[in-house]
């Protein structure tokens, strides 16, 4: 029960990479594509004019709670999985799914990093590693997490124009 979005900005091989995989894997994956120059022409593919990351992120939650998806799985199309690490990603997902006691599953990224965010970033779990902060993201978020969040007033698309940070941010009020 869970909806797979790939946010999208003029880095189509890349979507298309992770939107095939997902499909072959007969995942429900959709791209969300943020004013690309030339977006993909795919039934997959819902168009958007530039509301950046944090937009396509408030409507990745408005179809995950339409459609009664239990969690949402999020990746930025700046990230790049080979075969192998892609089918660990999977089974990494399926495992986190069936738990009750993980609302955020984030893995650790590195490559191409403008800050580091520390552990004490990431308060009262002390089994998370230092994360380099990328411009993309990927992460699995349970759907009542995000509803309850909402309750605390943020607007993501409002108040982080850009959405960089939003994963941070996320992993930080969640906890």
């Amino acid at each position: 029960n869970v909806l797979y979005c790939i946010f999208n900005h003029n880095h189509n091989e890349n979507s298309k990479l992770w939107l095939d995989r997902f499909l072959q894997k007969e995942r429900d994956a959709f791209i969300l594509d943020s004013g690309s120059d030339e977006p993909l022409e795919d039934k997959r593919v819902l168009k958007y004019d530039n509301i950046y990351w944090s937009g396509m992120y408030d409507e990745a939650v408005r179809i995950c709670n339409e459609d009664g998806y239990g969690w949402l799985f999020l990746v930025c199309d700046d990230i790049l999985i080979d075969e192998e690490n892609f089918s660990k990603l999977l089974t990494s997902i399926d495992s986190v799914v069936t738990s009750d006691d993980i609302g955020i599953y984030q893995t650790s990224t590195t490559e191409k990093s403008h800050n580091i965010w520390p552990n004490n970033m990431n308060k009262g779990t002390d089994g998370m590693r230092d994360t380099s902060c990328i411009e993309g993201w990927l992460m699995l978020i349970r759907i009542d997490v995000l509803n309850e969040m909402k309750r605390y007033g943020f607007n993501y698309s409002k108040d982080m124009k850009y959405g960089w940070g939003i994963d941070v941010l996320l992993s930080y009020t969640s906890l």
